[in-house]
């Protein structure tokens, strides 16, 4: 054990490399990309203030989430599906082709790099080939809603069109260009794209290729929900954001999984351990929420003191007292309708203030107590509803014969609370 080793000298330095880097990603790097990212933020704070419009935070947005969000995007996936379908391939090969295009097709746009190198040398180039003169100025422009997406269609003769437009519309906002292949050359790839600018391939007749461009360009000017309205509804929250710039993600998605209740621990106990009891004990997508599975219980003494995902089953004779030790706020009722009120009743003398009832019956509830109530048998019927008009509906069924006997299909079906149809709509 404590004989020398001897190493290469290659060997000893790779080793101190590595040893190096991985110290530098968990103390240094971490640091120096926040000096860099809250130098960059008030960057574009700065430069917010100047502009007629403000910089979109989509334009702002990580390139690394932009390609996530465009290759799960559920259009792109619904291509993906199609063109591994044609084309006889898996489809995690057609994604990663999606994938492939994202990567090709989003910007990483740097306001630094647009503003404090693009116009300047766009300004540079402008005025060193060309003598320069602005028209009419036409007051249409400001006239136009802040929130809407603005195109400029430019009669397009040559890439020095672009540049122009570029440093004309500097007092504006910044512009984004759809460039083709020259671009795609290093390093003008990565200014161009650091411009905010996309690439296509204007020749490409791909149908996933087309479907993959269409869908950022339609997440790009996409409407929707304004940024104002946004900073009004989070606003609620408290001041997380950054005037100019936006909101740190993580904190916002913090913020926001608070007021939801998701960030602490919520006891759950479940009264019913048959089929969809302990397929809902056994469920892993709970904790991952905050909610605890708690306690188990059932009237059944051959389920008394079993074991079901990983904790025993408890008669419901000691109801009161495990709700109690155990400080559970919310009930789940997995049993037949009969015996559902009274477990509701015991649940809510015993604390419970949230219940989510499977049982197929209305429960009555004091007021203060909150009641959740899953009825699969009504969704499948919304499910077949949704079929049926896919299938077209509305097309005349045939006559049933007259001399149909009496039975099924005439007689209404009894649900728990009377007659149902035999469809019912969202």
């Amino acid at each position: 054990m404590t004989q020398p080793v001897v190493l290469p000298l290659w060997l000893l330095l790779l080793i101190l490399g590595f040893a190096a880097v991985t110290a530098a990603s968990h103390l240094l790097f971490p640091s120096v990309r926040w000096f860099f990212r809250r130098r960059a933020e008030r960057v574009v704070a700065l430069v917010n203030q100047r502009l007629q419009r403000p910089i979109e935070p989509f334009k702002l947005a990580r390139r690394h989430d932009m390609i996530q969000r465009l290759s799960y995007d559920a259009q792109v996936m619904a291509a993906v599906e199609e063109h591994a379908r044609e084309e006889g391939i898996p489809e995690n090969v057609a994604f990663e082709k999606a994938q492939r295009y994202a990567r090709e097709i989003v910007p990483s746009f740097s306001a630094s790099v647009y503003f404090g190198i693009a116009i300047r040398l766009a300004r540079w180039l402008s005025t060193r080939l060309f003598r320069v003169r602005l028209g009419a100025y036409d007051d249409a422009l400001e006239e136009i809603d802040p929130n809407a997406t603005v195109i400029f269609v430019i009669n397009h003769r040559s890439n020095m069109d672009y540049v122009l437009v570029t440093w004309l519309a500097a007092q504006r906002s910044a512009l984004s260009y759809a460039v083709g292949e020259w671009a795609r050359v290093w390093p003008l790839s990565f200014l161009i794209r650091s411009m905010g600018a996309y690439f296509i391939r204007r020749k490409s007749r791909n149908p996933l290729y087309r479907r993959v461009l269409a869908r950022y360009v339609q997440l790009a000017t996409a409407a929707g929900v304004n940024s104002a309205k946004l900073r009004k509804d989070f606003s609620y929250l408290g001041s997380y954001g950054t005037r100019g710039v936006g909101y740190d993600v993580e904190y916002l998605v913090y913020q926001i999984s608070r007021e939801l209740g998701l960030t602490q621990d919520w006891p759950v106990v479940i009264v019913g351990v048959g089929n969809l009891g302990a397929a809902l004990a056994n469920y892993g997508g709970f904790a991952s929420r905050g909610f605890r599975v708690a306690a188990l219980l059932d009237q059944d003494p051959a389920l008394t003191g079993r074991t079901v995902a990983g904790m025993p089953v408890s008669h419901t004779d000691d109801l009161e007292r495990i709700v109690t030790e155990n400080g559970g706020s919310i009930g789940v009722i997995t049993i037949p309708a009969g015996g559902a009120q009274q477990v509701c009743d015991r649940l809510v003398a015993a604390g419970v203030t949230s219940i989510l009832n499977f049982a197929p019956t209305v429960l009555s509830v004091p007021e203060g107590v909150d009641v959740r109530k899953v009825d699969l048998s009504i969704e499948l019927q919304i499910l077949a509803f949704h079929e049926q008009r896919k299938a077209g509906e509305d097309a005349t069924a045939p006559a049933a014969p007259a001399d149909l006997p009496a039975g099924p299909h005439t007689t209404p079906r009894k649900g728990p609370d009377g007659d149902v149809p035999a469809v019912m709509p969202a």
